[in-house]
């Protein structure tokens, strides 16, 4: 009888950066923070830091983890999560 390969599945996940200019993207879990010069998501890859100018976000939807998102993007950065970073705000309040 074959064993069955207990390798981790990986989520598949699609990132599209046009001209600089609009980003899509599948695999969002939330969003940890953002302003008009930075995005910072929780995808299901690990965290996501998205930097620029005039940035605005178009879609969220974390039930199909669509985003879409528009302005001057700099620089796209992917890290590791931590802990720490899926804890709620209420909980990082009241340490």
């Amino acid at each position: 009888m074959p064993q069955e390969s207990k390798t981790p599945q990986i989520q598949e996940q699609k990132l599209i950066l046009n001209n600089r200019k609009t980003l899509s993207l599948t695999g969002v879990e939330n969003v940890d923070c953002f302003s008009d010069t930075e995005i910072v998501l929780l995808t299901n890859l690990d965290k996501l830091t998205i930097r620029g100018q005039r940035l605005n976000i178009n879609k969220l939807d974390v039930e199909s983890g669509e985003f879409l998102m528009e302005g001057y993007i700099n620089s796209i950065a992917y890290s590791k999560s931590s802990t720490r970073d899926k804890k709620s705000i209420m909980e990082r309040l009241f340490k």
